[in-house]
């Protein structure tokens, strides 16, 4: 048996169900106009950027290791307000944390071993 045509009115969007013509789905903006995830503007940028500069100097300044982690903390999510990406908003504040905590032979200790190790299946 073969399946019925749908009217000449109507389209077929990617899953096979009928729309009507005049209400076929935007399928080529990833955020609805207007949207504020589309870029941050430059305000927000120099707001975000002037809090990301106060943590680092509050986790350079901070007396104990507890409350540098606090201030990473905050880093983090300044910039993951500012839309920046998940991986540099976790990584950056980290090797910052460790730098300050521990200093340089650290820092470039975990940096030189810590890909491999994530990468690797050594039991």
């Amino acid at each position: 048996m073969s399946q019925p045509k749908p009217p000449a009115n109507t389209t077929t969007d990617t899953i096979g169900a009928t729309l009507p013509a005049g209400n076929r789905p935007n399928t080529t903006a990833l955020f609805p106009a207007g949207s504020r995830r589309e870029r941050p503007g430059t305000l927000a940028l120099t707001i975000g950027f002037g809090l990301v500069a106060v943590c680092l100097i509050g986790l350079f300044t901070s007396p104990t290791a507890a409350i540098g982690g606090a201030w990473c903390i905050g880093m983090m999510l300044v910039l993951l307000f500012l839309s920046v990406p998940v991986a540099i908003a976790l990584s950056v504040p980290s090797i910052f944390g460790v730098y300050a905590v521990s200093g340089i032979p650290a820092t470039m200790n975990i940096l030189s071993t810590a890909p491999f190790s994530a990468v690797s299946d050594c039991r």
